[in-house]
């Protein structure tokens, strides 16, 4: 475990993780797949950053394990609760388990911070389908 934590800080530079340097690796990581790495090397890194929490939970998404993608977009919904992409993710993981009025409340969020267009659109016709 000590060889765990003298790698962290000798990467990161010291005590307090470099939270862009973590999110870029983490994206790096998930646009090659590697899913399962992501979840393995960071679930134990307590960060509170929206992206860092949405980017572990894409990843939990991925794997299929929706109840733990679930519980980081609520927690990156806590950080970031503007950012839309956060509760897209969060309704889809809804979605995803089956859970329909919980999808529907996120992404009734979701669309309400999207601006008019066709992506908004879709989201307010398929919430109206469901409710």
């Amino acid at each position: 475990m000590l060889l765990v934590l003298v790698g962290w800080c000798s990467v990161w530079g010291g005590d307090k993780p470099d939270v862009d340097a973590i999110n870029a690796e983490i994206e790096k990581l998930l646009n090659a797949g590697q899913y399962q790495q992501v979840v393995d090397k960071f679930s134990d890194l307590h960060l509170n950053d929206g992206v860092f929490q949405n980017r572990l939970g894409y990843a939990h998404d991925l794997l299929g394990n929706y109840d733990k993608a679930i519980w980081y977009y609520r927690r990156a919904t806590e950080l970031s609760p503007y950012e839309p992409v956060v509760w897209r993710n969060l309704g889809v993981a809804y979605k995803s388990k089956g859970d329909i009025p919980n999808a529907v409340f996120a992404l009734q969020i979701y669309a309400d911070r999207l601006p008019d267009g066709e992506q908004k659109e879709k989201v307010l016709q398929w919430i109206k389908k469901h409710k």
